[in-house]
């Protein structure tokens, strides 16, 4: 993944979008035979989303939290924070997530805009989603889903969910937190 066009992706915030609203990027990875497990993606997108985080020479976009703990924190990069998700082929009873290659979506708060939990239109969504998530996954709705913003939600939570609803311990950081691989961006 070039971080030349997440930069350029992302350059879009405070300009007008020529993409729309609800625009975001999605990058699809060639297979790669040494990632061949839920286990082995979830560390790779985690060593992807380091590797960007280590090369990204912008500040910290203002009014998100720096802290991943915190309701309000948000995944940045060139000062634009976005909610990331990662699909897999490995994502069998979570068919939301699956996709025959390894991909990761990059959402800028911005399509979210006028979305907010509490609202008529931000409620309604998420009950569409969710509804539609219990129909399509065989999986149960895992507990970890929650909105920007809201006391307790961890949005790093969402974004690369497994396939048993396992649930962090409190103790549990965020896996930004560990030592970088050596990813090719």
């Amino acid at each position: 993944m070039s971080r030349h066009w997440l930069t350029r992706s992302a350059s879009i915030r405070g300009s007008p979008n020529p993409w729309g609203i609800r625009t975001s990027l999605v990058c699809f990875f060639e297979h790669d035979p040494r990632i061949s497990t839920l286990d082995a993606c979830e560390e790779h997108f985690w060593d992807l989303l380091r590797g960007l985080r280590e090369q990204d020479e912008c500040p910290w976009p203002e009014g998100i939290s720096s802290d991943t703990e915190a309701a309000d924190w948000e995944f940045a990069f060139n000062s634009t924070p976005m909610f990331v998700v990662a699909n897999t082929p490995f994502h069998y009873k979570r068919r939301s997530r699956f996709f025959e290659y390894f991909a990761v979506t990059f959402q800028p708060r911005f399509v979210f805009d006028g979305l907010a939990a509490g609202t008529r239109t931000g409620d309604n969504a998420r009950k569409i989603i969710r509804r539609r998530l219990s129909e399509y996954d065989s999986v149960a709705q895992t507990p970890l889903l929650g909105s920007f913003g809201e006391h307790g939600n961890k949005e790093w939570h969402q974004y690369f969910l497994d396939e048993e609803n396992e649930v962090p311990l409190p103790t549990d950081r965020c896996p930004l937190h560990r030592s970088a691989a050596t990813v090719s961006l």
